[in-house]
């Protein structure tokens, strides 16, 4: 104990005949703990006898600040670290277009940065919750994982993984080895795939528990601070933020995907032009009528590929609505054909119009019909005028015979 201590340095100080300086731990008989900075030396009276004198002073609350101090800088420190990781995950996540790609350089990023070995997002593949399966993995160094044995998780012989993660507690388990008995069966599982450390917390997705992200390290036992539990929730907070950015992504490609299968199916021309009179889009009808591919219309005015004109006329129903921003729509001939060309303002979702959607309908059989109808009408017009005749026939002696017609 601290006597042994004492009496050695007494013994030091005897033979060096010298005053000494010590730094001293020692516990008072309540447990707190004592730093004292002592200084021994040797103290010669007149009789003869040597004495060994004690200065000490007290220096616990020095320490102490000192300690406090070291704390805050290394928690400082581990803030900058994790501001920095998040910010890089958060920056692939943002940049990358491939959501997968995005998620497994974010695993490898904070894999890096904890020293894990593998760093995984699992899925739960069973509605009670007891299978789960790795749609993401990082391994450091292209580690060996534990294959797809692991890949494939039967969570049946340790249902206290998933009420732990069901009550929004983590897995910290430091030391397989050696782990909580309330979590005993969890360390069981991992020391058959060799894992020595672990570290999981839950994924939730619209309110459900919907997966887990976890730490392994295989080679040695990973003791866990503060600063790694709070860069795995970091982690968890960026890949749900990555998951529903990638689904709202995948909702409006949906989205534009169908938009445009309408836009090409409909049997008509249609274009979207811009109010220098660009053709910014156009469907296939369009594409077909004016000899183009959408990527040979850049640059192209519209009055000069529609209209076939070397400036907009004034009828142009582009050029009424960006007078006025209303709808209109009028007739015209184009290349023989008849059409009806009808323009729609398109707005912003601040109420700026963008461009003008315009689409044309061939109406020229409609026009031959109308034209067909109106000479059948003639003749019809014309039969009823001689049917209203009466025909009567005269000879020379002045008798005149009815032949026909109304009486």
């Amino acid at each position: 104990g601290m006597s042994e201590v004492f009496r050695a340095r007494d013994l030091e100080v005897l033979s060096s005949g010298e005053t000494m300086p010590f730094i001293e731990y020692c516990s008072t008989a309540t447990g707190k703990r004592l730093v004292l900075n002592t200084f021994k030396g040797i103290l010669q009276m007149e009789s003869g006898r040597t004495f060994i004198f004690d200065l000490c002073l007290d220096e616990t609350r020095k320490h102490e600040l000192e300690d406090e101090r070291e704390a805050i800088i290394e928690l400082l420190n581990n803030m900058v670290k994790n501001e920095r990781i998040i910010n890089l995950c958060l920056q692939r996540i943002t940049v990358e277009s491939d959501f997968d790609v995005a998620v497994k350089g974010m695993l490898e990023l904070i894999g890096r940065d904890a020293g894990a070995d593998v760093c995984s997002v699992f899925v739960f593949t069973a509605d009670d919750g007891t299978r789960a399966e790795a749609l993401y993995e990082w391994a450091a160094d292209g580690h060996p994982t534990a294959g797809n044995s692991f890949r494939k998780m039967d969570l049946t012989p340790m249902p206290d993984f998933r009420r732990q993660l069901e009550g929004r507690r983590d897995l910290v388990l430091p030391n397989i080895a050696n782990p909580p008995p309330a979590h005993a069966d969890v360390a069981r599982f991992y020391q058959e795939f060799g894992i020595k450390s672990a570290l999981v917390t839950g994924v939730w997705l619209d309110g459900k528990l919907w997966g887990f992200l976890c730490m392994h390290y295989l080679k040695s036992a990973h003791l866990f601070t503060k600063s790694d539990i709070h860069t795995i929730h970091d982690a968890v907070n960026l890949f749900m933020l990555a998951h529903e950015r990638n689904r709202q992504m995948n909702a409006i490609a949906d989205s534009s995907y169908l938009h445009r299968q309408i836009f090409d199916t409909l049997n008509m021309s249609v274009a979207m032009i811009d109010f220098d009179y660009n053709i910014t889009m156009a469907n296939a009808s369009c594409l077909r009528e004016i000899g183009k591919t959408q990527a040979e219309l850049r640059g192209e005015k519209c009055f000069r590929l529609l209209c076939k004109c070397s400036a907009a006329p004034a009828w142009c129903p582009l050029r009424l609505a960006a007078r006025d921003r209303q709808a209109h729509q009028v007739e015209c001939v184009r290349d023989g054909r008849h059409l009806l060309v009808m323009s729609q303002p398109i707005f912003d979702r601040s109420g700026r119009v963008m461009s003008v959607l315009e689409i044309s309908i061939d109406t020229t059989e409609l026009y031959q019909q109308k034209q067909q109808l109106e000479v059948n009408n003639l003749l019809l017009n014309r039969a009823a005028e001689v049917a209203q005749m009466t025909y009567f026939k005269g000879d020379r002696s002045g008798r005149v015979t009815w032949l026909g017609g109304n009486e």
